[in-house]
């Protein structure tokens, strides 16, 4: 780990790589702002319906499964609308519903089956304007952040460290508050910061453009031209996350029972690998990165499930941080091909929610088979401890190895 001086050295140096603008300067805060709000949410919510509503497992997978139906529907539309509001309108139009929808978490009783109407309701106030955010950004990066020749690596870096920073801080302040004070007051916390997230890219000008492109021309594209290794890798990568994103805090919360406690385990964790992010970053800008990426999705596969194999809070420390300080020099290089694909198409939007579209049916088809997972356990009435998590994380990661495929789409020249 970097010392704290030598730390805001490298900070230094890195962010003054980019010919700053208003437009860089005010993404990178509504990032670190949002990205606070989202790491809570993202983070807790599992928790909440867990502990606090007393979800079953089988049901809380059905809640992120509703989800996902709502999102396919509207994904194939969402370059029309980003059409007619602009790139970062586009961006900042989910926060609202994201606020509405994490106010509305608070009325349901407990009863999955009862509060369905109101989890239908609030998850598509989440979804309906939330369809358009990542294809949004996603142009939004290629065309401000990666227009750089030569420094990818480190633009890709630099919002890395944001994104790391923000999920260090969150667990932190997230445990803290559901402790001491509750999920009301954790509610209108992550609510507050999403409000001040809104205001940054309001300030300048909104960037526009014109698509000839329609929902029947977006799905046409996806499924026959869209390279058959970008399915695989992003398939692969969007399922892998998808069980960090919902099962593992409740693994956590199984092992370890308080939020306070599980909220200072990841940040511990986390902040190793922001020394990491930068240095990969650099390096890759420098020199071609395909032996060693297809090398780190050996090893990382190897390990994934580790982190879960002995219940104890050093022990999942301890293989936590191995998998933050692999996951930077694994995805760093992942995300440089996958960003040097996006910008060789001509049309960058109708990628970007190709891959959007890719994503979220990666999603819907991992929380099918964790529904089932999760309903067969329910049917047997077996305890929920650690072990039934193990076999989850060894099967997830095998699809690590599926990563490199990403690789293969990109030509060897614009590897340096």
């Amino acid at each position: 780990m970097l010392h704290h001086r030598d730390f805001h050295k490298s900070l230094d140096a890195l962010f003054l790589r980019h010919k700053w603008n208003p437009e860089i300067i005010e993404y990178y805060v509504y990032k670190v702002l949002r990205n606070i709000s989202f790491a809570l949410i993202s983070l807790f919510i599992p928790i909440y319906l867990y502990s606090d509503l007393n979800y079953s497992l089988f049901e809380i997978i059905l809640f992120f499964l509703i989800n996902e139906i709502f999102f396919l529907i509207f994904i194939p539309f969402s370059g029309k609308i980003i059409e007619k509001l602009g790139i970062k309108h586009s961006i900042l139009a989910h926060l609202p519903g994201m606020i509405i929808f994490t106010f509305g978490l608070r009325f349901l009783s407990g009863d999955f089956y009862g509060d369905l109407w109101i989890i239908c309701l609030i998850l598509l106030i989440r979804v309906l304007p939330k369809s358009i955010l990542t294809a949004a950004e996603q142009v939004f990066v290629a065309k401000n952040i990666l227009n750089q020749k030569g420094h990818d690596g480190q633009g890709l870096a630099t919002i890395r460290i944001v994104l790391i920073t923000a999920s260090l801080i969150s667990p932190l302040v997230g445990g803290f508050i559901t402790f001491y004070f509750g999920f009301d007051m954790f509610f209108n916390f992550a609510i507050i910061i999403m409000v001040l997230a809104m205001i940054p890219l309001l300030l300048t000008k909104d960037q526009y453009f014109h698509s000839t492109k329609s929902p029947k021309n977006i799905l046409k594209y996806f499924f026959r031209e869209v390279p058959k290794n970008f399915h695989i890798a992003e398939g692969a990568r969007w399922s892998v996350d998808s069980l960090l994103w919902i099962v593992w805090p409740l693994f956590l919360f199984v092992v370890v029972q308080n939020t306070k406690d599980l909220g200072i385990l990841i940040s511990v964790s986390a902040v190793i690998s922001i020394g990491v992010s930068y240095y990969v970053g650099k390096r890759i800008d420098s020199k071609p990165s395909k032996k060693l990426f297809k090398k780190m999705t050996k090893i990382s596969s190897s390990i994934f499930f580790l982190r879960t194999i002995v219940p104890n809070q050093i022990v999942i420390v301890f293989f936590d941080s191995i998998n933050k300080i692999l996951d930077p020099i694994l995805m760093l290089p992942y995300e440089k091909y996958y960003y040097n694909f996006i910008k060789s198409n001509k049309n960058i939007l109708e990628i970007s929610i190709a891959s959007v579209l890719i994503m979220e049916i990666a999603y819907f088809i991992s929380l099918i088979f964790l529904a089932v997972y999760f309903g067969v356990i329910a049917y047997l009435d077996i305890a929920i401890t650690y072990f039934v998590f193990i076999g989850l994380f060894f099967s997830y990661g095998l699809l690590i190895l599926l990563f490199v495929k990403i690789s293969e789409i990109v030509d060897d020249e614009d590897e340096n």
